[in-house]
């Protein structure tokens, strides 16, 4: 039996793509819990939320043009969308938290501390979970259900928390 003298088959077409598989959600205590993805894309809302709080201008030189907005806690490092996770940058100073200079005089100047700063001041402002959303506190725990009023009260007490703890450093009293 020859093959070259057999007749060729063609092989058939898939008509229809695979099923692509749903990643299940996560739920926390039967809540489902949105991707880590949604939950740190920046809504208006919350951009209009931190450029009223910083006056509509970069939070460090006062630039009103050609402004980007700034996760304080890195999206990588969990950081959420929420206006307490926000502050608006001109081009330039945004470029310093990311670590990247125009030269190797201000990388010198500003390297490893800046992004660390903005960290800071928001933690001294609004706490230890300013760069969380309401789904973080639930899973840990540290609110009961993950109604935005719920969230919101919590975070208020911390702001309470964190001014009274800042004014007893200033004070010495701490």
């Amino acid at each position: 039996m020859n093959l070259a003298n057999q007749p060729v088959r063609a092989v058939p077409k898939v008509t229809r793509k695979p099923n692509r598989v749903e990643k299940k959600r996560e739920k926390v205590k039967g809540v489902p819990i949105p991707s880590p993805k949604i939950r740190s894309q920046i809504d208006k809302k919350n951009y209009e939320k931190a450029m009223d709080k910083y006056d509509h201008q970069c939070a460090d030189c006062g630039r009103t043009v050609g402004l980007e907005m700034h996760h304080i806690t890195f999206r990588s490092q969990s950081g959420r969308k929420g206006w307490r996770n926000l502050v608006p940058l001109c081009k330039l100073h945004h470029d310093f938290c990311h670590e990247r200079f125009p030269n190797r005089e201000t990388r010198e100047a500003y390297s490893g501390w800046y992004a660390d700063m903005w960290r800071e001041r928001h933690e001294h402002l609004y706490g230890p979970f300013y760069y969380m959303d309401k789904y973080d506190l639930y899973k840990a725990n540290l609110i009961p259900n993950t109604s935005g009023d719920t969230f919101e009260a919590f975070m208020k007490r911390e702001e309470v928390n964190a001014r009274e703890t800042l004014r007893k450093r200033n004070d010495g009293t701490e």
